[in-house]
C-alpha cells in the first residue's frame, strides 16, 4: 500500500485547512469550504472513488453558505449533507462565528438553509471547531467547539432531521470543554 496524489481533469482542491470532509454511501466523499493562508472557500469537491480523481461539484443555484472555515459537517442520509456554524467571511477584512445550518443535496445539487425549531434552551449558539456525527435512528449530535470570544464549549445538541428540531442533551459527566476535536 502506498499514498498517491489524486488529480482529475479539473485538477484538485487547492491546499487548505479548516474544511470538512463528509462521506455518504453511494455518493462518495464530499469536501466543503476551508481556508488557505488568507482566503476562505465555499466550493465543493467530490472524490470519485471509482476513477480515483477529484471532481468539482457546482451547485445548480447561486444560493449557498457564506465563505467559511472551521465549520462542522456530516452526511446524514445518502446524498444529503449538513454544515453548521464555523467562521464566516462577513467582509473582505472581517469574520464572525456563524450559527446557521445548511443542507446540501447531491441529488438536486442545491443548498438550502435549514431553519430549525428551538427547544426550551433555544438552538445551539454559534461556534467554530465543533464536531458532528450522525447516529442512525437518533439524529445528528453536535458537541463542543469555540465561541466568537474564544470560550471553549462542552455542550451537546441532538438534531432531529425529520422534525428539524434541536434538543439540548444534558449529561451528568460531560467531557471538559474543547474545540478542534472529532466524533
Amino acid at each position: 500500500m502506498k499514498w498517491a496524489v489524486l488529480r482529475g481533469p479539473s485538477g484538485s482542491p487547492s491546499p487548505r485547512y479548516g474544511h470538512v470532509m463528509m462521506a455518504s454511501e453511494g455518493f462518495g466523499p464530499l469536501a466543503f469550504g476551508g481556508l488557505d493562508t488568507c482566503v476562505r472557500f465555499d466550493e465543493l469537491w467530490r472524490l470519485d472513488l471509482r476513477a480515483l480523481q477529484w471532481v468539482p461539484e457546482e451547485p445548480a443555484s447561486p444560493v449557498r453558505p457564506a465563505l467559511r472555515a472551521h465549520h462542522c459537517g456530516v452526511a446524514y442520509a445518502p446524498g444529503h449533507y449538513l454544515v453548521f456554524g464555523g467562521e464566516v467571511q462577513v467582509s473582505p477584512s472581517d469574520t464572525a462565528v456563524a450559527e446557521d445550518l445548511w443542507e446540501y443535496s447531491s441529488e438536486t445539487k442545491e443548498w438550502t438553509e435549514v431553519y430549525v425549531k428551538p427547544d426550551v434552551y433555544g438552538n445551539p449558539p454559534g461556534r467554530m471547531r465543533a464536531a458532528m456525527v450522525h447516529i442512525p435512528s437518533y439524529g445528528v449530535l453536535l458537541f463542543g467547539g469555540m465561541r466568537q470570544d474564544e470560550i471553549f464549549l462542552n455542550d451537546m445538541w441532538l438534531l432531529n432531521t425529520t422534525a428539524w428540531t434541536w434538543r439540548r442533551v444534558h449529561c451528568d459527566s460531560a467531557p471538559p470543554p474543547r474545540s478542534g476535536h472529532a466524533l
